[in-house]
């Protein structure tokens, strides 16, 4: 008996040892599953098209070849069983750029997944960190105690005065875009020309619209488009600008840069007798791109500094590409007074030159950008664009009810752009760029230097009116005669124009007057520049000084009429009249008895209505 139990004890032995090795596998299993992570991933191209057949190498902290995968029908691969470690994939497939991604960090338990992107390019990796499948430090049992224990229970309390929407933790502080605002234009009359020539034709809408992003940036979108009813030019343009508010200490503002992307584009009428190349058909077509960088930054409390430059591209014809620098620092003396320095080169520093009024101050300038085209030329069947480089000094004080001001400048111009009128095709066409709303046209005058001053006094009125009075020097385009007598030859009636007009310095004086009538709330501007009847200067773009008044008479009226309809916003109806004594018009006797009119100021009519909101 003792010899049977011991055989069939001995017999049940290997069972035995099966059964115990059975029942440790899966243990161990999950042991080494609890222990080690696992790294999956997911390979596509930038079209989110899959990729099989990617090879996916796993490398260790040494950078030596751990595992090797290569990527399913779907694009996916898996390592598993990872010890704790720091690990590197790398990816490739032909006619993709490879991918890496070092420093992996797999620890007991954890999940990585990772999103390839190959592309032609730039291919990219990104992780994805999963929690562990269930936690080896704490379980769900101990968790439940601790929540049920009363020591460690949360207490929470609302107070009378609690809110449940704080300052910057609301419904509104989620907010990606608020502050709307927003304006919109219909204009129409002649072409604007301050000191460039615009979109703004016979009609054309202009828009504007602006918003805060996240509460820490700004970012605008303006528009303008136009058609000249009596010349039949489309124009377009469109202008955005991001701005990015940087927090600032006290005493102390840090910079706020601003950037601004700005495209314009409009067809120019043929004419009979204009040479234009031969690969060109049709109406020529100019294209213009600016991307301009622009900052202000407050150094002290008396030193403010504004600089900035843009990158230009002109495509008329040929293609010009220039880069335009300003800047402008400002010293405010307090009772010394305010003393400021500017300089720019190129085309017109839009983002100094123009200044808004009111709430809608960002709007105006952004739609009174869009207006400025760089002056173009021809010269000898050749494309040119007008450039000035300006140096300028400036000073301004109060005293009492008023305020002195006084400027100094020093500017030179290159290839200087006047408009004509009724000259003559078949002599000066290949000289000449059609003007956009009317039959003028602009003829390149060539390059001068001028020196100029400017002292004057403005008085504030009661009912926020004001008048300003300036008297100056300038440097001015002249002829000797009233009118210019041209030579017998074609080519030479161009030349003769350039030489028949010369550099010379002029006195003039100015009168400005400005305000708001009283319960009606109409704001009416009023100018007057006297000078030399023979002047064929443009206005001077000044960069310090706002008390030199344009060339001529010049009136503008801008009317308000809040509550229209119903309507959120506010209306407002406005007139502008340049030049309506149609000063500084010089006549050109060519050579074959014609008449033609050289104009440093056209004289315009223009009318408007805006709507704000």
């Amino acid at each position: 008996m003792r010899l049977r139990k011991s055989l069939r004890s001995a017999t049940d032995a290997p069972i035995i040892l099966l059964g115990l090795l059975a029942l440790c596998a899966p243990m161990e299993a999950a042991s080494a599953a609890r222990f080690t992570g696992k790294i999956a991933g997911l390979v596509k191209s930038p079209g989110g098209v899959v990729q099989m057949g990617a090879t996916v190498q796993l490398l260790n902290r040494f950078e030596k070849p751990v595992m090797r995968a290569i990527t399913d029908e779907h694009g996916a691969f898996l390592f598993d069983l990872l010890s704790p470690e720091s690990y590197t994939v790398r990816v490739s497939l032909a006619s993709f750029v490879p991918a890496m991604r070092t420093n992996i960090q797999i620890g007991p338990g954890a999940e990585r997944f990772l999103a390839i992107q190959l592309a032609s390019l730039f291919s990219s990796i990104e992780i994805f960190y999963a929690p562990p499948p269930g936690s080896f430090l704490m379980s769900e049992d101990w968790r439940s105690a601790l929540r049920g224990s009363l020591a460690t229970r949360p207490i929470l309390r609302a107070l009378p005065s609690w809110d449940p929407n704080p300052p910057g933790r609301g419904p509104q502080a989620a907010k990606i875009f608020s502050d709307m605002r927003g304006m919109v234009t219909l204009s129409s009359g002649d072409t604007a020309t301050n000191f460039s020539w615009g979109t703004q034709t016979d009609l054309g809408t202009a828009f504007a619209v602006g918003t805060s992003v996240m509460k820490r940036s700004q970012l605008q979108f303006s528009g303008n488009l136009g058609y000249g009813l009596a010349s039949g030019i489309p124009a377009a343009g469109f202008r955005t600008t991001y701005q990015r508010t940087i927090d600032s200490v006290p005493g102390f503002d840090a910079p706020n840069p601003q950037l601004s992307l700005t495209v314009r584009q409009l067809f120019f009428p043929m004419r009979a007798g204009q040479n234009v190349p031969e690969a060109s058909s049709g109406a020529p077509l100019l294209r213009t791109i600016s991307a301009t960088f622009a900052d202000r930054w407050q150094l002290n409390d008396r030193l403010l500094l504004e600089y900035g430059a843009s990158m230009d591209s002109v495509q008329f014809f040929e293609r010009l590409n220039y880069i335009s620098p300003f800047a402008r620092a400002t010293w405010d003396g307090k009772s010394i007074g305010k003393v400021q320095m500017a300089f720019s080169s190129g085309f017109p520093p839009v983002d100094l030159l123009i200044r808004g009024q009111g709430e809608d101050a960002d709007m105006q300038r952004q739609v009174s950008g869009l207006a400025l085209f760089p002056k173009i030329t021809r010269v000898n069947g050749t494309t040119r664009a007008q450039r000035v480089e300006n140096f300028e000094l400036g000073y301004t004080k109060k005293l009492g009810s008023g305020e002195v001001f006084a400027a100094g400048y020093r500017e030179g111009v290159s290839n200087a752009g006047l408009a004509v009128v009724g000259a003559p095709m078949n002599l000066l066409g290949s000289e000449l760029v059609p003007d956009l709303a009317s039959n003028a046209s602009i003829f390149n005058i060539g390059g001068y230097y001028r020196n100029g001053y400017l002292v004057g006094w403005t008085q504030y009125l009661p009912g926020d009116w004001r008048l300003s009075t300036g008297f100056g020097t300038g440097g001015v385009l002249r002829t000797d005669q009233r009118a210019l007598e041209l030579s017998d030859n074609t080519k030479a009636d161009a030349d003769a124009i350039r030489k028949g007009v010369y550099q010379q310095a002029k006195n003039f004086a100015s009168i400005r007057l400005s305000g708001v009538l009283p319960r009606v709330g109409t704001r009416l501007y009023s100018s007057y520049l006297w000078t030399d009847y023979r002047a064929l200067t443009p206005f001077h773009t000044s960069l310090t000084s706002q008390g030199l008044a344009e060339a001529g008479l010049n009136i503008g009226i801008k009317q308000p009429i809040p509550g229209f309809l119903g309507l959120p916003g506010r209306l407002e109806i406005n007139a502008e009249m340049r030049n309506m004594l149609a000063q500084g018009y010089v006549p050109v006797t060519t050579s074959t008895g014609q008449t033609m009119w050289l104009i440093p100021t056209p004289k315009q009519v223009r009318g408007g209505l805006s709507f704000i909101f």
